[in-house]
This record gives structure tokens, sequence and C-alpha cells, in this order.
């Protein structure tokens, strides 16, 4: 019987994130990273160009001389590629790696939970934590690195507490791990060794060796990398960016900001508060000191922190996913304070979760898993299956990396860098929303050179929303939108 709630988990979190999973069509960043993929299974390694298509968003910038994929880890392409070779291509196998990782992220936790709060019931109000979030359910779904850097930091963090429990090959689960988490995003993997060797400083001196070894380590595996990544055109193109201190603070408030409203509920903090009043009432006494020395809390606030400063001083754009691998640091948080809330009544951690619950979007998220969707994507590529021939050229303004996944044809997109310029298309499509000066540009030149007395316009109806569906919690669309302007396609007549 005590296995009955972690089966119940896993069955749970493997429902939450498997179901639908081809639901909706790849939007953009997916398709990139689903093309990257494919192009393993070509030449060996990831490429940003197949010989036919280019795929492409900062145009060209991600490349090297080769074509190389120069702007992400190279892991996840493997492991997506993997499946890819065993199963084929298509939207559930593109998703269906990244899945996976997500459900053994959870289960992970869990076990994690245990090792630092000794308590199977604490760990598994933490793993609930994580697996009935929102935000992380939609990052998990993704075709995108979220997973697996998320899934490495768990696995670090584990690898972590054996280590300074004088754990056996400890030493070599740290090294895997945080080599894991440099090659599915270089940035985490730099911080969470700075963060332990902190950590294991202040708290765990007398280990200082084991933590000097594990850091030379990373340094001869990574420093070659580094080194190799340090010519790429699109850190050229942002490095002068980095250190402007004006847009660190502002990027470090709006990382706060979000994950307050979607993934921590700052009046938890209320919780110990309370908890030490009422210890205060029925012991005469305040632990304010056994509580503010507990060192489970202190790495996890250094992860936290050093983490945001460190993507607020190293992104020119703010995005929600960069915050996915302190999804469960906030899920260990939550469901400890959750717990705190037993000294009171037994059945309260638990009704503190379903008001938790109640208060997150998971109706929304469960109710859209059980509907059909209909975005910009689904509609484009189901009209140019059944219409378009095999050597039509495409023009769209934005949205092209999806198309390049579904279909077979030369698609020219607004973020390649591809020159547009006298190249009579069979088929274009301008998309109503422009996101770039780069897509706004490919639609000018087009307009301006196309006599489109040539082309019938046809109108899909779907809607033409800036994307299919995206990963960000106040970004994603639960159901189909209604209400906006149908898609536009324009088709050369013959």
């Amino acid at each position: 019987m005590r296995a009955l709630p972690v089966i119940i988990l896993l069955i749970g979190a493997s429902y939450l994130l498997l179901w639908d999973l081809d639901g909706s069509y790849l939007w953009q960043d997916e398709a990139e990273s689903a093309l990257v993929s494919e192009t393993i299974l070509k030449y060996g390694i990831p490429k940003g160009y197949d010989g036919f298509n280019y795929f492409s968003q900062q145009g060209g910038g991600e490349l090297g001389s080769n074509h190389e994929w120069k702007l992400h880890g190279w892991l996840h392409f493997y492991w997506q590629a993997l499946f890819f070779w065993l199963f084929g291509s298509s939207t559930f196998t593109a998703r269906l790696p990244f899945a996976l990782l997500g459900i053994a992220t959870v289960m992970m936790l869990y076990v994690l939970a245990r090792q630092i709060w000794q308590n199977p019931k604490t760990a598994l109000l933490c793993a609930l934590c994580l697996a009935l979030s929102v935000p992380f359910l939609l990052l998990a779904r993704q075709s995108r690195y979220y997973s697996m850097a998320m899934f490495f930091t768990v696995y670090a963090l584990l690898s972590y507490y054996r280590l300074i429990g004088h754990k056996k090959q400890a030493r070599w689960h740290m090294v895997l791990s945080l080599f894991g988490l440099f090659h599915s995003h270089y940035l985490y993997s730099l911080v969470l060794l700075l963060c332990f060797s902190g950590h294991l400083l202040v708290f765990h001196r007398s280990q200082w060796r084991k933590m000097a070894w594990i850091a030379g380590i990373m340094l001869l595996l990574t420093l070659p990398f580094l080194w190799w990544l340090s010519d790429t055109p699109y850190a050229r193109k942002y490095s002068s960016q980095l250190l402007d201190l004006t847009r660190i603070g502002a990027f470090a408030l709006t990382y706060l900001r979000k994950i307050g409203e979607y993934v921590f509920l700052p009046g938890l903090l209320v919780i110990p508060v309370v908890s030490v009043l009422w210890q205060y009432r029925s012991a005469r006494s305040f632990p304010f000191r056994e509580k503010l020395h507990n060192p489970h809390l202190w790495l996890m606030i250094a992860v936290i922190l050093v983490n945001l400063v460190a993507l607020a001083a190293s992104t020119v754009e703010f995005y929600f996913r960069y915050t996915a691998p302190l999804l469960p640091v906030f899920a260990l948080l939550t469901g400890r304070l959750l717990r705190e809330m037993a000294i009171f009544q037994k059945y309260l951690p638990w009704l503190g979760l379903a008001v938790w619950l109640f208060l997150s979007p998971m109706k929304k998220y469960i109710e859209s898993l059980h509907r059909d969707f209909r975005g910009p994507i689904g509609g484009i590529v189901s009209l140019l299956k059944e219409h378009a021939h095999k050597d039509d050229l495409i023009a769209i303004s934005y949205g092209d990396l999806p198309l390049k996944f579904y279909l077979d044809n030369k698609i020219y997109g607004g973020l390649t860098g591809e020159s547009v310029k006298n190249v009579a298309f069979d088929w274009i499509i301008f998309r109503k929303y422009t996101l770039t000066p780069y897509d706004l540009e490919v639609k000018q030149t087009i307009a301006e050179q196309t006599d489109w007395s040539q082309y019938q316009q046809l109108s899909i109806n779907f809607p033409d929303t800036p994307f299919e569906n995206r990963e960000s919690p106040y970004e994603h669309y639960y159901q189909t939108v209604k209400g906006e302007d149908p898609v536009k396609v324009f088709r050369r007549i013959k």
C-alpha cells in the first residue's frame, strides 16, 4: 500500500503529459528543434540546413560556417532524433521524448524530496505540486529542451545531496547530471555548479575537495565546447547588450512577477510565520534560528536567485520558458510549505493543495486535452497538402518552420535571411501579425515585386493568431480562438 500513492502519481502525470500530445500542430520554435533533429539522421550532427530548406530564425546567426547548429546544446536534438529514427517523424514523436522526460522529472523529484525532507507525505506533496503545475505541463509537452533541462536539474540536485551524504559513485552522477544539463542549456549547468560550490563551502566545508574535482572535470569537458561556440554570429550580435544594468534589473523584476503569478503563490510565505507563532504559543520559544539555518532552504534560495540574475544578465528578450529549471525547485518549496500546515490539522496540507490547484488554470488545461484545436498552421498545412504540388515554391512571412516539417516543398520564411527578390512564388501567405522588422521587410519585398492580378486569394476558416500555440501560461490557448481574422493565402493562377 505504501507504493500506491506513487503509482497513482505516475499514472496521473502520464495522463496529463501524454494525452492528446499531438492535438495541435508544432509551432515555430518546436518545428525548429524537430527539423534540426532530423538533420542528424542525414549528417550525423545537428544542422540548420538540410540541403533544401533553411531552419534559421536569426538570419543564419545560429549557424556555423558549415551550417552546424550553435545556438543550443545538442543533447536534446540527439534525444529527439532517436525517436524519429525509431518511430518516424510526426507531431507525436516530436513531443513524446520530452513528455517522457517530464514524467521522469516528476518521479525523480519525489525521490529528491524524500532525500531532502525525510518524509514521504512531504515528498508526495512536492511531486504533486510539480505534476499539477500547468506551466510545468505546458513546457514539458513542448518539442524543445525544456523538460530535459528540468530533468537534469533535479538529477543534479539529487546527486549533490548524495555527494554530501558520502554515497558511492555520487561524484560521477554529479558530473553526468551537470554535463547533461550543460548540453541541454549551457547557462543552467554553470549556475548550478556555482551554487553547489558555494553551498558546500558554507555548510560542508570539509568536502571541498570533492567539488573541486567535479568542477575541474566539468571545465575540461565544457571549455572546448564553449570555445567552439564563441564565434557564433548570434553571440557577437547581442554580446554588447548583456551588461545593460537597466535591462538586467527590469528583466529580473519581470521574471519574479511572472513566477509570482503562475508558479509560486507569494501568500504561501505566510505559512512559516504563522507556524512559528503557533509554536511560540505552545512552547514559549521562537524556532527562528533553526528554520533560518536550514541548509536545504539556503540551497534552494541560492539556485533561484543566481538563476534569475544569470537569466536577466544573459538574455536579450524575456521569455517565461527560461525559468523551466526553477519549476521543480519551487515545487520543493511549495510542497514543504504546505506540509508545514500539518502542525494545525493533518488534513490542512491537502486542503491547501486543493486551494492552490483551484487557483491555477488546471480546469482549462484538462478541458483543452479533450477538445479539438484549430490554429493557423493546421489550416495552412491542410490546405497546402491538398492543393500544392511538390515543386511549388511557397513564401510565408512567419511560420515557415512548421510548414517545412510537414511539407516537402521549398519554403521561404521571413526570418531565415534568404533573399526573396525576383522569386516567382506559387503560394504566398502574409500572416496578419508582423513580429520583427525582418518578416516585415520580406512582406514588403514580396508585395512590391508581385503581380497580384496573377493570384487568387483564399480565406480558410482558421484564426490567424500570431502563433499556433505557445508554451507560456499567459500566451497559451486552451481552446480555438474566436473572433480572429481568418488566414489568407494567395495562390498563383495557372
